[in-house]
């Protein structure tokens, strides 16, 4: 019979970037307060770890990470639209855009947003995206928008429209895909 760890693993979703060989894990908390609980859960379950567990995950992570950026974003669910909450596995692939602005423009950019929010709600598509705003990180102001699809769906929303292109000082987008295998469900 395996041993289970005392304490049960974070809560985390695992994607692979499709045109880049990168890993994103998403970690999602409700507000500040759950930093310090969240990072005292993760040393709990180190600490659940026998020593050759914990040896062997700590080499397996150190081999594979080169890097790590950590940054913690807002979720903006005012201006976020799913036509139903996505099951990951049934919505395993992701659009992404990384959107860097000009500072003092976020009013400008989530008046934009709401406005693609208020016409999908006319229109009902089955789509689903959801914008995040960096609160703690670089580049301010920043933005993430994710749109989540199935194998068959491509993005049809062009939620930044042109005229908000020139409050835009950088953008970068990808693709990603869900891995099941790289995400942990807490208890």
């Amino acid at each position: 019979m395996k041993n289970l760890p005392l304490t049960d693993p974070p809560y985390m979703i695992g994607l692979e970037e499709s045109e880049e060989s990168e890993y994103i894990f998403l970690i999602p908390l409700e507000n500040f307060g759950e930093i310090d609980p969240f990072f005292k859960q993760q040393l709990d379950y180190q600490f659940s770890l026998s020593m050759l567990g914990w040896m062997i995950e700590t080499q397996t992570l150190n081999s594979l990470i080169n890097f790590k950026i950590l940054t913690i974003h807002q979720y903006k669910r005012e201006c976020s639209y799913c036509a139903s909450f996505p099951n990951m596995l049934l919505k395993p692939r992701v659009s992404y855009e990384i959107l860097n602005l000009n500072p003092g423009t976020e009013e400008l950019f989530e008046q934009g947003l709401l406005q693609k929010v208020s016409e999908a709600l006319k229109l009902n598509p089955q789509e689903c995206w959801r914008v995040w705003k960096t609160m703690i990180g670089v580049e301010f102001p920043k933005y993430i928008i994710v749109h989540f699809m199935t194998a068959q769906e491509e993005v049809q929303a062009q939620l930044v429209d042109s005229s908000l292109n020139k409050i835009i000082r950088r953008k970068h987008s990808g693709k990603a895909v869900v891995k099941p295998e790289l995400s942990i469900s807490g208890s």
